[in-house]
């Protein structure tokens, strides 16, 4: 998908069955990436490792953590 050059990357659960050490490789190569990214994702820890600004929706508000 990198290679099309998108301005954002809208990402929809990407740790979804992955082993940790996948896991890992995923973190690093985001954090690699300069880009805007839309992350959806139950793992809060994953998100933690990515991005300052973490987002919730919750009840249909979205409110900043």
């Amino acid at each position: 998908i990198l290679i099309t050059k998108p301005k954002i990357l809208l990402l929809d659960e990407p740790t979804n069955a992955l082993d940790e050490e996948s896991e890992n490789r995923i973190i690093q190569i985001l954090n690699s990436i300069k880009k805007s990214m839309v992350i959806v994702s139950h793992h809060k820890s994953f998100i933690n490792k990515l991005t300052p600004t973490i987002y919730k929706l919750c009840n249909n508000e979205l409110t900043q953590e």
